[in-house]
């Protein structure tokens, strides 16, 4: 029998205080924030500094999801870095292209297909063609056509991202998501024989990433199901669906999974993965 913590009313009060003050914190916070974005104009001095403190508003009012505010803040920051290195600078593509990621939160899905798909241009142009982030901005901008129903160019897109990818040498959890896009795609434009193939590999990856018993494995497994379904195969999306109710349940009992340990080929790989 678990113990049961009691928690008096003393207690009860100071949590509601202490919610109530973190409330405040933030609203005064996010009213700083506006504050120095409304202040903020054209003839201010331009400056990395100056980027830089637009940069750090873009995340806070994200953290809030205000998207129209961050997009607001991140444009201005963008016309910065425009006027600082131009846009064929890394610097400013790398911002240019998570503007997208922006537009996709405040749900205007085609303007961040139309945003990313300007970003990995200028990327593929002026620094790289055949590295990890082009593959990210091509397998983010199938995404956004996946939810605009563009379904055969975001196929195209992700198909470009995944050969990139593959040929970089490295099994983890960025090729996973490019694999569960890509059967998403081949899914939506009747490829779906293709879309448990790709299905299967980003299972497989993510379970000797994560663990079978890991959130992620266990909600990806629902995809699989939907496809085996769509192409009438019901004993095997039976045993999905049982596997599913077998690893919750395990799950609840408290069974865990040891998963292999990282390791990375060098610098800039650790780099792209920092802060996972």
């Amino acid at each position: 029998m678990k113990k049961r913590m009691i928690i008096s009313k003393e207690m009860v009060t100071f949590a509601e205080l202490n919610k109530q003050s973190m409330m405040k914190r933030t609203i005064l916070t996010l009213v700083t924030l506006l504050s120095l974005l409304s202040a903020w104009s054209q003839t201010d001095e331009i400056s990395k500094e100056q980027a830089d403190k637009l940069n750090a508003i873009t995340l806070k009012l994200m953290e809030q999801k205000r998207y129209d505010d961050a997009i607001k803040a991140k444009e201005r920051e963008l016309v910065i870095l425009k006027s600082l290195y131009g846009e064929t600078d890394s610097t400013y593509i790398k911002q240019f292209a998570f503007s997208a990621k922006l537009y996709y939160r405040n749900e205007q899905a085609a303007e961040a297909a139309s945003v990313i798909e300007k970003a990995a241009n200028l990327y593929a142009t002026h620094v790289s063609n055949n590295d990890a982030m082009y593959a990210y901005y091509l397998d983010n901008l199938s995404l956004y056509q996946l939810s605009t129903k563009d379904c055969a160019k975001a196929a195209e897109n992700c198909r470009k991202a995944l050969t990139i990818y593959e040929k970089l040498g490295r099994n983890d959890y960025d090729l996973a998501i490019i694999l569960m896009h890509m059967a998403e795609a081949s899914h939506d434009i009747d490829q779906t024989s293709e879309a448990i193939k790709y299905e299967i590999r980003s299972l497989n990856l993510i379970k000797k990433i994560c663990g079978e018993h890991s959130d992620e494995y266990i909600d990806e497994l629902p995809y699989l199901h939907k496809y085996y379904t769509a192409v009438n195969d019901e004993k095997n999306a039976k045993q999905v669906e049982d596997k599913i109710t077998g690893l919750k349940k395990e799950k609840e009992d408290g069974i865990v999974d040891l998963t292999e340990t990282i390791i990375f080929k060098g610098v800039e790989e650790c780099r792209e993965h920092n802060g996972e």
